[in-house]
């Protein structure tokens, strides 16, 4: 009965979801893909990546954007 008692706490435990709101302050910055694993369970693996998004949450809003390094240094931005 104690193990049945600690298990179903350990379930119901693991069971809570983190508050979205609280995951907004890890979004902001450069992300790049490295892999991405399919419904299948195949991965696959980008090594080569032209395209950095760029995020920035504010508030209730937030911006997204793709940077693209050029040949001269500079950076190209889409706008949005």
């Amino acid at each position: 009965m104690r193990v049945l008692s600690l298990l179903m706490f350990v379930i119901l435990a693991s069971c809570g979801q983190a508050d979205p709101k609280v995951q907004l302050e890890f979004l902001d910055g450069y992300w790049e893909i490295e892999k991405v694993k399919l419904a299948s369970g195949e991965e696959k693996e980008f090594s080569i990546s032209t395209q950095i998004d760029f995020i920035e949450v504010t508030g209730d809003s937030g911006v997204r954007k793709k940077v693209r390094p050029r040949f001269d240094g500079t950076y190209a931005v889409t706008k949005s």
